[in-house]
């Protein structure tokens, strides 16, 4: 009866300890095929890496590494289990059974991952398909773009009368039209000679000109700003061609961070705002208040900003000019004359400075004539492109000589 429970114990021990070889075994084998398998995901993303577009090669390149890293530290694992368990494999030959039961795991484990990379491949694929189909829109609603400004540049080229300007032309009539590709685009040509340009300011004062930072002071007044002095003077001293100033580069360097005067033209309306003394709200749009009159205007449809290098003063076209930009170029005591050019104006265009503002003092008529036209030289060109919920947007500057060259200074986005 001992010998018998002695028999049972040890083939008990005997069966545990074969158990937990099978096992061991197993899971080597398990990691040694995942390790390998991972290696193999790591050759298939890497050459999927270098043959890939830009835009996905850096995600591929990058799962490349972390299955390589995977994959050796599978490998590394499976050799340690193989170190501590050598003797008892070389002890016992596994079974049928057991090498079946492995090989069953390493084949499910093998579909598994080969799934997941074909998975993975599918929806990588199919993101390059979205990223490519939206990259090719955006060609397409840019070109579209592109060819609308190109178009409203040939319209102002083609104008009939280039003496005179004025808002009834066809060139500025807002354009849409359908292109056979199913895609909308919104051209429209915007007179810049209707406001003031405060790169005027950039030009030495002269004896025989009305200086043109009294023409931004009375702007500013009829504006609703209440202390138009300082702005303005800093605004002067940003674009002179010289640090000889109140609020030149010495006034900015002891800003965090500090910076200096530009003394050139301004670029932007958003450099506009680095200049002491003006802020975003000094743009805004005011209540408008009817009667409209002196006192309610609002800057932004007073001023502009063209960044051109000049000799002379950019003239106000009297035939589209906004009567705030009237206001403050002809000055706050002529508002009898801005009433009346705006409605002669409306009957015909006005042809010629002699008869628009013959109620002018001579005097004064000589040093407002460098700021007035009949015609305008510059225009910004608006497209945009539209299909679906995607847009593409294409602003640019040009000029149009007297002749009729139309010549596209600047595309600004």
């Amino acid at each position: 009866m001992f010998g018998r429970q002695f028999n049972y114990n040890r083939h008990s021990r005997l069966h545990r300890s074969q158990t937990r070889r099978r096992k061991v075994k197993r899971a080597g084998t398990l990691f040694k095929l995942l390790g390998w398998m991972l290696i193999a995901a790591h050759l298939v993303f890497l050459l999927s890496g270098v043959l890939t577009q830009y835009t996905e090669r850096d995600a591929r390149l990058r799962w490349a590494m972390y299955y390589l890293l995977g994959g050796v530290l599978c490998l590394l694992v499976s050799w340690l289990i193989d170190r501590t368990s050598w003797r008892s494999r070389s002890r016992r030959r596994p079974s049928y059974a057991e090498e079946e039961g492995s090989v069953l795991i390493l084949v499910l484990v093998m579909l598994a991952l080969v799934s997941g990379i074909v998975l993975e491949t599918q929806v990588s694929a199919r993101a390059m398909h979205r990223l490519e189909s939206a990259r090719v829109q955006r060609e397409q609603l840019r070109h579209a773009a592109g060819a609308g400004v190109w178009d409203a540049v040939r319209r102002l080229a083609d104008d009939e009368d280039l003496a005179v300007d004025h808002a009834w032309e066809p060139w500025a009539q807002p354009v849409s039209t359908l292109n056979p590709d199913g895609i909308r685009v919104d051209v429209s040509v915007r007179d810049e000679n209707r406001w003031f340009d405060v790169n005027n300011l950039s030009l030495p004062d002269r004896t025989d000109l009305r200086p043109a930072r009294v023409i931004l002071r009375d702007i500013l007044t009829q504006c609703g700003h209440l202390t138009p002095a300082t702005p303005v003077q800093a605004l002067g001293d940003w674009v002179d061609s010289d640090d000889r100033g109140l609020l030149e580069s010495f006034h900015y360097q002891e800003r965090d961070p500090a910076y200096s005067t530009a003394n050139r033209v301004l670029y932007s309306w958003a450099e506009w705002l680095s200049v002491e003394g003006w802020r975003k709200e000094d743009f805004d749009p005011r209540p408008r208040v009817e009667p409209p009159g002196p006192f309610r205007g609002t800057l932004s449809d007073a001023v502009t900003v063209l960044p051109v290098p000049r000799v002379s003063p950019v003239p106000v076209n009297l035939n589209t000019a906004t009567a705030d930009t009237l206001r403050g170029v002809l000055g706050l005591e002529q508002e009898a004359l801005v009433r009346e050019l705006i409605s002669r104006r409306k009957a015909a265009p006005l042809r010629s400075l002699d008869a628009a503002v013959s109620a002018v003092d001579p005097d004064a008529l000589q040093m407002l004539l460098p700021y007035l036209a009949v015609r305008s030289a510059y225009f910004r060109i608006e497209a945009e492109a539209i299909l679906g919920e995607s847009r593409q947007r294409i602003q640019v500057l040009a000029r149009r000589e007297p002749g009729g060259t139309v010549e596209v200074l600047r595309w600004l986005r």
